[in-house]
């Protein structure tokens, strides 16, 4: 199977972080422009 899944969990938190910052820049959801989308 071509999807085996993450190896360990701060990989797979970091993962799904980047893809809910891209749907938010996508989207035009990000707050003010001097802070970031992420901690």
């Amino acid at each position: 199977m071509w999807y085996e899944g993450f190896k360990a969990f701060h990989s797979a938190q970091a993962t799904i972080t980047e893809v809910e910052t891209a749907h938010m820049i996508r989207k035009r959801q990000l707050p003010e422009e001097n802070i970031p989308a992420y901690k």
